[in-house]
């Protein structure tokens, strides 16, 4: 099993069940951009991700606002 495949197994075998679906597709984008491009870390600017993310979880077709984002981000 290669390295992207041992992480996603624990992804949903250990944490997907503790994170709402706003949350797993942040973790999810995040692992895509570092995991899969082989980089240990990365930048990225969340007002632009947020708009790439999630589309038609919440209200049919939109992506998460920035507000749930944010309360995600301080809830933890």
């Amino acid at each position: 099993m290669d390295e992207f495949a041992q992480i996603f197994a624990q992804f949903q075998d250990h944490l997907a069940r503790r994170l709402d679906v706003y949350e797993q597709a942040i973790y999810l984008y995040v692992l895509r951009h570092t995991v899969l491009e082989g980089k240990q870390e990365e930048i990225i600017g969340f007002k632009s991700a947020r708009k790439k993310l999630a589309f038609g979880v919440g209200k049919a077709g939109t992506p998460p606002s920035e507000g749930v984002v944010y309360r995600l981000r301080w809830a933890t």
